[in-house]
């Protein structure tokens, strides 16, 4: 039925046929590629905008809280950088400030949500206690000082509770970041495997139709060479039997 069916199409209808399917053919395994790596680009930027970010910003906070309690014994025990240290003591409680800000802009779960609401409480009252731990060095009661920042404070207490509100965090985030990377893999497979199906069919229908093409084009020039050989050959009485219209 499609030998049939092309016998009567004209041959600039065929060779234009022919054309549009192979440019059919190429947009749709165009289109499938396309469709997937959209897919993973999209996984991706939201693996790094709402996993890795954060990361990055709860290591930074964790940075602040290690150079505060370094910057106050060393203000405690180096009195000639004294003011130097409070200096960077303070600076390190603002960037953490900043951190937490950038954090809190992140996109998260309600379970993540409820975890940082957690953060944000402790760490406020640890910045109360780092105030006063820097008010008394600063007029010198460097007793009060040293005895703020051993490890059954209030200071130690809520930087405890700041640390266990980010390592979970942390590991929420690296356990999504790692599903996402598992899905990226799995759609990355799947359109690999996709792709190789859509381009043999896409190959296996475009040599088909060609095939089909060809033959009618060639077949009634075949008759008629073998017509006009008969002719030679002086079979005058041969006739080309043709019922086609193109």
């Amino acid at each position: 039925e499609v030998r049939e069916m092309l016998e009567n199409v004209k041959i600039g209808k065929k060779l234009i046929g022919g054309f549009l399917i192979v440019v059919i053919i190429s947009v749709i395994i165009s289109a499938t590629g396309f469709f997937y790596i959209s897919n993973l680009d999209e996984k991706s930027a939201e693996m790094y905008d709402t996993r890795l970010i954060p990361i990055q910003e709860i290591g930074l906070i964790n940075g602040g809280f290690l150079q505060f309690r370094g910057d106050a014994y060393k203000a405690i025990l180096v009195p000639d950088l004294r003011e130097a240290s409070l200096q960077s003591a303070d600076a390190a409680l603002k960037r953490v400030d900043e951190n937490a800000a950038l954090l809190d802009q992140v996109h998260m779960t309600p379970d993540e949500r409820k975890v940082f609401d957690t953060f944000k409480t402790a760490y406020a009252s640890y910045k109360g206690e780092a105030g006063k731990t820097i008010d008394a060095i600063k007029k010198n009661d460097i007793e009060t000082a040293v005895a703020s920042l051993a490890a059954d404070t209030d200071l130690a207490k809520y930087r405890s509770q700041c640390d266990t509100a980010l390592t979970s965090l942390t590991q929420t985030n690296m356990k999504i970041a790692e599903e996402i990377k598992k899905n990226n893999d799995d759609n990355a497979n799947l359109a690999k495997t996709t792709l190789i199906i859509v381009s043999l069919a896409g190959a296996i229908i475009g040599l088909g139709f060609a095939i089909l093409l060809t033959r009618s084009i060639t077949r009634p020039l075949d008759q008629t060479v073998e017509m006009i050989d008969e002719i030679n050959k002086g079979h005058l009485g041969h006739r080309l039997d043709l019922n086609r219209k193109d």
